[in-house]
């Protein structure tokens, strides 16, 4: 658990070092840390360090499927704050993550992924709405 600790912590200090949080920086973070995780799935010698690895290596890939590949038309950029608004929070939940991996709190960590799938599904949903509203029929899953 602890290189996932680890992990989390390099990619909280590449976005704290950044002086501007931009899309580009976080996405380019998020790459890393997923490419990272994937690897720890096969590695890791723990059981549930290898489930975290995988279910946040799976949610990174969803956010860039889903987010920046397989979204509607976007003629307007008005897609662009929700994502921004989206990585910034999605970011801002990693120390949260790495605190409680320290002090091995399973229930708080299990609540922060639950909040984190809820943030994609809001995120998600209001994306589809704002297409919809321009008479779009792209519906993202």
């Amino acid at each position: 658990m602890q290189n996932i600790i680890n992990l989390l912590e390099n990619t909280i200090k590449s976005i704290k070092d950044s002086e501007r949080v931009e899309t580009h920086k976080l996405t380019e973070t998020l790459r890393d840390l997923q490419r990272k995780l994937r690897k720890e799935v096969f590695v890791s010698k723990s059981k549930e360090a290898r489930l975290l690895a995988f279910f946040l290596n799976a949610y990174i890939l969803s956010i860039f499927s889903n987010l920046f590949i397989d979204t509607p038309d976007d003629e307007e950029d008005i897609l662009r704050p929700q994502r921004q608004e989206f990585l910034k929070k999605i970011s801002m939940l990693f120390p949260e993550i790495s605190s409680k991996l320290k002090a091995n709190n399973k229930v708080e960590i299990f609540n922060i992924l639950a909040d984190m799938v809820a943030l994609y599904a809001e995120t998600i949903n209001k994306i589809n709405l704002k297409d919809m509203s321009k008479g779009g029929r792209h519906e993202i899953h």
